[in-house]
């Protein structure tokens, strides 16, 4: 593996958590409020 290939993946996986984060937060959201 070169470094910035397992750089890339980091990044990717420290952004794909962000957005599930704030996905699985506005579902949240939308479950306690939305009823």
């Amino acid at each position: 593996y070169s470094s910035a290939a397992v750089f890339r993946g980091e990044e990717f996986r420290c952004c794909w958590l962000r957005v599930v984060g704030s996905l699985s937060e506005r579902a949240a959201v939308v479950v306690l409020y939305g009823r």
